[in-house]
């Protein structure tokens, strides 16, 4: 298969489709260039297991009918250079308090390269997105990677990166961690992918560090698996997670979340030759089923399936119009599989974040999944007429986008972590569209939520919606949904 599109955008006339890539902002990928399959399961650790440190009892899982909808915000209208503003945002959010009071992080295009501004809290919002109040800029931080965005051969060698994209932030002890990678890494290279930046009291005076490069449990190169999401991790430390990306073969399709790392600092080493960022546990990881799926789209017979089951509201496709014969899926086809699908090509997650209160935990993932027709190839006609109202181009494609939040218990994890089960036997306790079971929410057109935030203190959570804010002609940003846990 070839592609010249990782991911498809509904970007405003005039940006270049394949600068922005739609994909992107849900994490998503290429179908499999790799001609080999994964191997074995993972043996299964049977040394007794343990609790992990700061685990919560007697306390309850995380619903959806716990989400009270407080309204959006919008971020804030000026303040960003004349050559900048965040309709190409991959929308990846952080929080520190200044005063009392959230300041949140976001990078801006990454056709600009993902410069990063500082805004702060409304702390009031409104269900109608158009009459959400904007957010006050508080620091337009810029280039905060100081070039450290960067990569090496197995030699040591440096690599020409041209496709890097930003993809997660994260404020932990007064420093802001970053995650970058190359979009189109399709031989799987084992890149650097972490980074982390002394923001200082002003632009002038900030410093970054790194890269590093993590060590992750699961198939194929770290970088897989810990070059988008960051997370807080109740026993202080540090977590990490993908989705679809090119050169998917050792992607997780479905929520992941693996973590157990120190977090580093401005004097770990960095660069080739140093000692990698090993994450040692994993809650939860799914596999992609290249390979395991019949031609026409059922389960060969003795086969667990890999990836994430999943509604089957989509039209399994197995022929690429561009090629015109039948070609290995990913996927199943729900029809052949009493109505149960699986994670396909299409679908993604966009962001993570670990709730841990003394009442309620959960971990909360937030994506979007493919609807309708769903296929590989050419933007415009799935082989029977449709084409994806979302734009973009050769490559993974539906002719419909759907929210979808997953929540899971983590007290089900620890048996991934001991390794008692595999990490792909997980399942989410709840797997909803949030517009549906919480509130009508605005978003963009592939429905996608991305960077996300919760404060304890105050129970908050938000949410950032890629490309869902229209209200100021021409331009499309993403939008901050915020939501109040319940006691």
């Amino acid at each position: 298969m070839t592609d010249d599109k990782e991911f498809t955008s509904n970007a405003p006339v005039g940006v270049s489709r394949r600068s922005f890539l739609n994909r992107a902002a849900m994490g998503l990928g290429l179908a499999p260039f790799a001609s080999s399959i994964f191997g074995t399961a993972l043996a299964l650790d049977q040394s007794v297991p343990t609790t992990p440190r700061n685990f919560r009892f007697n306390t309850s899982t995380l619903r959806a009918s716990d989400f009270n909808y407080l309204g959006a915000m919008r971020l804030p209208a000026t303040g960003y250079p004349s050559d900048e503003d965040p309709s190409y945002s991959y929308a990846p959010l952080a929080a520190r308090k200044v005063d009392g009071v959230l300041h949140f992080f976001m990078t801006g295009s990454v056709v600009k390269g993902d410069r990063v501004f500082e805004f702060v809290d409304t702390q009031s919002y409104d269900r109608d997105y158009r009459n959400a109040p904007r957010a006050e800029m508080a620091t337009y931080w810029g280039d905060i990677y100081q070039g450290k965005r960067k990569s090496w051969d197995a030699s040591g060698n440096p690599l020409s990166l041209i496709n890097l994209v930003t993809r997660g932030l994260l404020w932990h002890n007064g420093r802001l961690y970053w995650t970058y990678y190359d979009h189109y890494n399709t031989t799987n290279r084992d890149d650097w992918c972490i980074g982390m930046t002394n923001l200082g009291a002003n632009p002038s005076q900030m410093k970054a560090y790194g890269p590093w490069r993590p060590t992750t449990p699961g198939d194929g190169p770290g970088v897989k698996h810990a070059d988008q999401w960051l997370v807080e991790m109740p026993d202080g430390t540090l977590g990490a997670g993908a989705t679809i990306q090119s050169g998917d073969l050792y992607s997780s399709y479905g929520p992941e979340l693996v973590a157990g790392a120190q977090y580093p600092t401005e004097t770990t080493p960095s660069g080739p030759g140093t000692p990698n960022l090993t994450f040692t546990q994993v809650y939860v990881q799914y596999k992609n089923m290249f390979g395991h799926v019949n031609l026409d789209g059922t389960v060969p017979a003795g086969q667990p399936i890999w990836s994430l089951r999943r509604e089957g509201n989509y039209v399994y496709h197995n022929v690429n119009p561009s090629v015109g014969t039948p070609e290995a899926q990913q996927q199943i086809d729900p029809t052949k599989n009493g109505g149960i699908g699986s994670f396909t090509s299409i679908d993604g997650v966009g962001g993570c974040v670990y709730i841990n209160l003394p009442d309620k935990q959960g971990i909360l993932f937030l994506g979007a999944l493919g609807t309708g027709h769903i296929w590989y190839g050419p933007v415009a006609n799935c082989g029977h007429g449709l084409g994806n109202p979302c734009g973009g181009g050769q490559g993974p494609n539906a002719t419909g986008f759907q929210s979808r939040w997953w929540i899971y218990d983590p007290a089900a994890c620890r048996a991934s972590i001991t390794r008692a089960v595999q990490p792909w036997q997980i399942s989410p306790t709840e797997d909803f569209d949030p517009t549906a079971k919480i509130a009508p929410l605005k978003l963009g057109c592939n429905r996608v939520t991305s960077g996300a935030y919760f404060d304890a203190a105050t129970r908050r959570l938000y949410v950032a919606a890629y490309q869902a804010d229209d209200s100021i002609a021409g331009l499309v940003f993403p939008l901050i949904h915020v939501f109040q846990i319940k006691s």
